[in-house]
């Protein structure tokens, strides 16, 4: 999932370079999960594109990945509208 998610932002990273919006990953330690990669990749890429859809020129987003009571969790927080 860790390493999913850094592919998912550097796809993501032009389109934000273009708002002027910058995109932090932490990953941390890796997370690793049995998990339908096109779907998941699917997934994050969704959320973190709404993120930075909706936020403000000059924005931050934050994509992190973490395990959580046995569970991969893949957090993605801005201050978009």
């Amino acid at each position: 999932v860790s390493e999913l998610s850094r592919r998912v932002v550097m796809e993501m990273k032009p389109k934000a370079d273009q708002k002027g919006i910058s995109i932090e990953l932490n990953v941390g330690n890796p997370v690793f999960a049995v998990v339908n990669e096109v779907l998941m990749a699917h997934a994050i890429s969704n959320v973190l594109d709404n993120a930075v859809k909706y936020s403000n020129r000059g924005g931050h987003v934050t994509i992190a990945t973490s395990i959580a009571h046995e569970a991969a969790v893949v957090k993605i927080s801005d201050r978009g509208i």
